[in-house]
């Protein structure tokens, strides 16, 4: 980068579809409960962000094409990451870092638990495929588990990212094996 910050161009890590407008028929406590857990609980949108991050710095002088593809996708990860807190917001609760694990608010850190610190490339790649397929099978779920029909398209929207993603990912573990 030669010690200035060049724009990504995210377009290559997002499919060209518009996303849906945050919007709910009703505030519905249980249904935001669901979508903060996508935001920032166990498999989420804010560990994304932070995993990729991490991994574009550590990999920015040895694989510029795996930084270059990280920070991509980490931009479109903040976009899903938004676009859930808004829906969050209009479903009637504050979205704050937290998930609801056995009814107790846990609150959002970046320990081991929630980021791949890993600085090998391949498991890196490995570790963020991984993410990608947990994250797609947890919209799956919640998309079952609500009726709010404004959620599920916003829902279905993101999985096909996240499919992008895993065929991003795959094409260059695949190239640095």
């Amino acid at each position: 980068m030669n010690g200035r910050r060049e724009r990504i161009n995210a377009n290559k890590y997002r499919v060209d579809l518009s996303y849906p407008e945050a919007m709910a028929f009703k505030p519905d406590e249980s249904t935001a409960l669901l979508l903060l857990s996508d935001y920032s609980g166990r498999v989420s949108e804010l560990d994304a962000v932070s995993q990729y991050i991490f991994q574009k710095i550590m990999f920015e002088k040895s694989f510029p094409d795996v930084s270059e593809a990280l920070l991509g996708i980490a931009v479109v990860e903040m976009e899903h990451l938004e676009l859930l807190g808004g829906f969050i917001r209009t479903l009637g609760v504050v979205p704050e870092f937290y998930s609801c694990e056995k009814g107790k608010h846990v609150y959002w850190n970046a320990c081991p638990k929630n980021v791949d610190y890993t600085v090998n490339v391949k498991k890196a790649l490995l570790g963020d495929i991984n993410i990608e397929m947990k994250a797609i099978k947890q919209y799956e779920k919640h998309i079952e588990q609500t009726e709010d029909e404004y959620v599920k398209c916003a829902l279905r929207r993101i999985i096909l990212d996240e499919q992008l993603h895993i065929d991003i990912l795959s094409e260059l573990y695949i190239k640095h094996s």
